[in-house]
């Protein structure tokens, strides 16, 4: 199998490279050590919950090495991995339940309340706790050392196959459920690779929250298929990014427009060494073609190249990259503008 199965692939070619730095759990991971990890997920998920090819499996969960074994895992299978808000209010959570049907909920202990609260409401056949709590769910690590490490058995997998589904805002009704597949998944990371010419050395920051799409797609799952370092952290904190920036010689880096205003007012910002940067990308909405003289802002001050990117959920996580010039902002502004227009267009009905 290709589709599913990055992980495995490369803890066999390279086994000693650095995948991931779990900057919450204070653990390193080769990849290697990351596929023996994705596999005992796998095996956890194939031979104690009967997780088959299409069952879809829900988390609610903050940031965390768990989370990214539980989606590799899911993948290996040929499961579909459902990402839940955490910042629902209760009564939301049993549209997903319904919407989504899935076979068994992950969740951290932060979150253990809440899913008390609506376990009795919803049909679920497993509850499990990536903590070691047993009042809401099945305890994770009481088993996790006892999981085989060994590959389960192959999958055949299409590009058609659902991998991820996202949901959407529901600005005009309900989340919708954004179904994508392997294939999308795999394209939108060999496109970012190659539209960002990404490779083995480079290193970004997971801070995105993983039921965004941005979690996943910008720049996750591209830079483990690149055989990159992905640095993860619980959520955004503009003082740690700057910590980790310089610390863990960060090359690339996204963002929205808030993040990068909440990193040029940190009183770290002026001592940060950024010369790991290779660049920096702001991640907008569509209809904000104003946000651009902010990443010009940006770009003076930190002196580093960056990138404006275009998104959306259901069709193109990395959308449509453009440079700002060292010189002409006020061209890159229209540019930037008709871009919008165009891709606004082609979105219309």
């Amino acid at each position: 199998m290709i589709y599913g199965d990055w992980i495995v692939r490369w803890g066999r070619a390279c086994p000693e490279k650095e995948a991931l730095v779990d900057v919450i759990g204070g653990r390193r991971y080769t990849y290697g050590e990351l596929s023996a990890e994705v596999c005992r997920m796998a095996n956890f998920l194939r031979e104690e919950l009967g997780v088959e090819k299409g069952d879809r499996v829900a988390c609610l969960s903050f940031n965390r090495a768990e989370y990214i074994f539980l989606f590799l895992g899911l993948s290996r299978l040929g499961a579909v991995m459902v990402p839940l808000n955490f910042r629902l209010a209760r009564g939301e959570f049993d549209y997903f339940f319904e919407d989504a049907a899935p076979k068994a909920l992950f969740f951290d202990g932060a979150h253990g309340d809440v899913v008390a609260s609506f376990k009795d409401e919803v049909s679920l056949s497993h509850f499990v706790c990536l903590d070691d709590e047993d009042t809401v769910g099945r305890p994770l690590p009481r088993v996790w050392s006892d999981l085989s490490q060994a590959p389960p058995p192959e999958v055949e997998l299409s590009t058609d196959d659902p991998q991820l589904i996202i949901y959407t805002s529901g600005t005009t009704g309900l989340p919708k459920g954004v179904l994508l597949t392997h294939g999308m998944i795999t394209w939108n990371s060999i496109n970012t690779n190659l539209g960002w010419d990404l490779c083995s050395e480079d290193r970004t920051i997971l801070h995105a929250a993983m039921f965004y799409t941005a979690g996943w797609n910008v720049f996750t799952l591209p830079i483990f298929h690149c055989r990159g370092t992905n640095i993860l952290v619980e959520s955004f904190d503009p003082d740690l990014i700057l910590e980790l920036i310089e610390k863990e010689r960060v090359t690339v880096f996204f963002g929205v427009p808030t993040m990068f205003q909440m990193m040029m007012e940190s009183p770290r910002f002026e001592a940060t060494d950024f010369s790991s940067i290779r660049f920096m990308v702001l991640r907008d909405r569509i209809s904000d073609i104003e946000r651009p003289t902010l990443l010009i802002a940006a770009q003076e001050d930190i002196v580093t190249p960056h990138e404006q990117m275009l998104a959306m959920s259901e069709a193109m996580p990395d959308a449509r990259i453009v440079s700002i010039p060292a010189t002409g902002h006020a061209a890159f502004l229209e540019k930037m503008e008709t871009v919008c227009t165009l891709v606004r267009g082609f979105l219309t009905p």
